[in-house]
């Protein structure tokens, strides 16, 4: 299984409210993809206390991966404005890392 932890306990800085953000890449066949996939469903991302999994297809995976990274770079601590918004410039919704639409 492939995962990593995003949002701000990777690239910003966590409040005691803040959730954990874990994505997780998930191979063809474990679920209805067409389902999952479906921007206008919100359940690609399923939350259990302050635990977030972002469950992605390989593919949405590997460009979360790419956008995360390039957080991490910048060497400084990403607010959450800045991170949506590169994640928003890369074609994902509020649903894909929220939970919300």
């Amino acid at each position: 299984m492939n995962a990593f932890i995003t949002g701000s306990y990777a690239y910003g800085v966590p409040h005691k409210d803040s959730d954990i953000d874990l994505v997780v890449c998930l191979e063809g066949g474990t679920i209805d993809e067409e389902t999952l996939w479906d921007h206008s469903e919100s359940n690609k991302s399923c939350r259990f206390g302050k635990l977030n999994l972002i469950l992605l297809a390989p593919d949405r995976f590997a460009e979360w991966k790419r956008i995360n990274d390039d957080l991490l770079s910048r060497g400084y601590d990403v607010g959450r404005e800045e991170a949506v918004a590169a994640f928003q410039s890369a074609g994902f919704c509020a649903a894909d890392y929220t939970g919300v639409q």
